[in-house]
């Protein structure tokens, strides 16, 4: 674990995620106003030590709207990482495990998903089901299962033939086991990686979402609405335009860095033996 922590990525990408939620955390202990408080008087206000970082159109405070908006988002990036993986990984563990017309049905439906493009899956189960947190979760995570499946097959193909898995079956133990405690040890840190940018990409997926009125509804602040609300006023106060859109910036870098840190952690690895 420590070698991971000796990566430049990694540190970076933890301290741009620390910045997110520590901004949560401070939110969910007390917010500075409430944040769907209307008050027309002091709408586009800049920072001030009333409020640290301005106010909206509204005059809603921005800073109580950001952390709110910040446990949103890091809300959904996680459902939609568990709800993947947990359908994504054991699909592919069990295709690639056991190969021949298992791994053909399902890679069959795997690419079936793969084959519409993520969005056009999540505008349609938005106007089937209409628009809630958990369609969204649940539309964005159809669209990452695929990836936690072809990641999960290509590691139990690469696995299931090897020494110790043939030595461990001669000593008598069960598909389940070797698949659990002997070959998915192995391909955690590729589904760890595969796990930080589907957080990403979850956070980006919502917040265009969000930005073009099919995400989360008003008034519950998110950084894609904070962005789309924040637009037609970029000349009168740009920090309100700015600030949700690097709080956006920050987190997808932050995953992205952790991710590509790994990767670089496992290629050094693999080079030395």
């Amino acid at each position: 674990m420590i070698r991971y922590f000796k990566n430049k990525n990694i540190v970076v990408g933890l301290i741009f995620l620390s910045l997110i939620l520590i901004l949560m955390i401070a939110g969910l202990v007390a917010l500075p106003y409430d944040p769907n408080a209307i008050d027309i008087a002091h709408k586009l206000k800049g920072a001030s030590r009333a409020h640290l970082l301005g106010t909206d159109h509204l005059g809603r405070d921005i800073l109580s709207r950001l952390m709110v908006g910040s446990r949103i988002s890091l809300s959904i990036g996680f459902w939609v990482v568990l709800l993947g993986s947990l359908i994504g990984i054991p699909l592919g563990a069990v295709a690639g495990y056991f190969g021949g017309k298992i791994d053909e049905l399902m890679m069959k439906i795997i690419d079936t998903l793969m084959s519409f493009p993520g969005i056009l899956i999540a505008l349609m189960l938005i106007a089937v089901f209409d628009v809630s947190l958990k369609i969204i979760i649940v539309a964005l995570a159809l669209i990452s299962l695929p990836k936690f499946a072809r990641i999960s097959r290509s590691g139990f193909v690469k696995y299931r033939e090897s020494a110790f898995v043939l030595s461990t079956k001669a000593r008598g133990a069960g598909n389940i086991r070797i698949m659990i405690h002997h070959i998915l040890p192995h391909i955690v840190p590729s589904l760890m990686v595969t796990a930080s940018l589907t957080f990403a990409t979850a956070v980006i997926s919502e917040a265009g979402l969000s930005y073009l009125g099919l995400g989360i509804q008003p008034p519950t602040p998110s950084f894609g609405k904070m962005v789309s609300d924040a637009q037609p006023y970029i000349f009168q106060n740009p920090t309100y335009v700015l600030i949700p859109t690097l709080a956006i910036t920050v987190l997808v870098l932050g995953f992205n860095l952790i991710g590509d840190g790994i990767q670089e952690v496992q290629e050094r690895e693999g080079q030395n033996e």
